[in-house]
């Protein structure tokens, strides 16, 4: 399920209205969810990973463009229009 969450100023939704997409904690649902997106026409999305299992986060961002690792979760909360 998404959660709309705040977002600051200076991270507005330009990206066909979703913004950044952002994921609490990185395991096999996330990592399909990542998979999924970026090999569809949502490829060009933004998304913002929990390091929460940093390996799995440190792959995905490796192998897509447009995926960030964040410190912690409170950063994805801050950095994600959608959670």
């Amino acid at each position: 399920m998404l959660i709309p969450a705040d977002h600051p100023a200076d991270h507005p939704a330009d990206h066909k209205g979703a913004g950044r997409i952002g994921f609490i904690g990185t395991g096999t649902i996330t990592e399909a969810m990542v998979k999924g997106l970026k090999t569809s026409a949502l490829r060009d999305h933004p998304l913002l990973l929990s390091p929460r299992n940093a390996e799995t986060a440190a792959r995905l961002a490796t192998a897509f463009a447009g995926v960030r690792v964040a410190a912690d979760n409170q950063a994805v909360l801050e950095g994600a229009d959608l959670v």
